[in-house]
């Protein structure tokens, strides 16, 4: 059974109305954010500190970290401390909630990524790779038990600690109201395709229901055209992505209660998959 400083339970990841922006944030806006006077830069976090900077940014429990790796690239993470019921008795560890790991030849492209990463006293881990390593592999952090947890960056590393909420950045995104005689409301949307693809989709609605726009996949960074028309009745929306190679055909339900997400599935080389997008909070005004 894992306790929490407080008593504070780790609640469960769960999907939400909206992503939030820790989905939203590319590696553009972490290095913007990192200077700033939202965040500071630490060589050691340690228990304390990051408990009381904990829950900053809405939809996380944890505290938030930049980290800039040895060979360069950046990294967000959100990490809780805490203690865990052993055998052996109470033990520090450290709970990486989520992280995202970005490419270096874009800004939303994702080397690596994982939810629910465990680090006990000694524990290495490389962003790059997205795993813990043994100390001669190579590693970006280390996690030690001392004085109740301690998270330090290895040598050429670069940690950043969100200490104030971020400006710009509200605790809700705007809420649409969508109804038979409005204009369906377009945005950008964090798409999750199948559980095996997922991308930043970014859809214009015309007065005359033409749906425009763009497809950046989150593995490669690269960015397709989108283009398809809001259907009878007006909440379906049906749209192709164009792919170099084959086209991806989405038809889905738009939520008319709050404008919040879109639902439905999709249709590419005679193969079905389900699909669903959230809408992005705004991101960070440029500090």
């Amino acid at each position: 059974m894992m306790r929490w400083p407080w008593l504070a339970a780790l609640s469960v990841v769960a999907l939400t109305a909206y992503a939030d922006s820790f989905d939203a944030w590319d590696r553009d806006t972490l290095v913007r954010l990192t200077r700033s006077e939202q965040v500071q830069q630490v060589e050691r976090l340690r228990a304390a500190q990051g408990t009381r900077c904990a829950g900053l940014l809405p939809g996380t429990d944890g505290a938030v970290l930049f980290v800039r790796t040895r060979n360069g690239l950046w990294a967000k993470l959100a990490c809780i401390f805490g203690i865990q019921k052993t055998p052996a008795g109470p033990r520090p560890v450290l709970v990486i909630e989520r992280f995202a790991t970005f490419r270096p030849e874009s800004g939303r492209a994702v080397q690596a990524s994982a939810r629910g990463v465990y680090l006990y006293d000694g524990f290495h881990f490389n962003l790059e790779l997205g795993q813990i390593v043994p100390p001669d592999v190579g590693a970006d952090l280390r996690y030690s038990a001392e004085a109740g947890g301690v998270l330090e960056a290895m040598p050429q590393v670069q940690i950043f600690l969100l200490v104030k909420p971020p400006k710009g950045n509200p605790a809700t995104a705007p809420q649409n109201k969508i109804g038979d005689a409005d204009t369906p409301v377009g945005g950008t949307f964090q798409l999750y395709d199948d559980g095996r693809r997922t991308a930043r989709l970014h859809l214009e609605i015309a007065q005359d229901g033409t749906i425009s726009g763009s497809y950046v996949s989150d593995r490669t960074g690269r960015t397709y055209p989108v283009r398809g028309k809001v259907q009878s009745p007006r909440h379906i929306w049906e749209f192709t992505v164009k792919f170099p190679q084959t086209e991806q055909t989405f038809r889905g339900w738009f939520f008319t209660g709050d404008g919040a997400a879109l639902a439905g599935f999709s249709r590419m080389q005679d193969r079905e998959f389900g699909f669903y997008a959230v809408r992005l909070p705004d991101e960070p005004k440029r500090p």
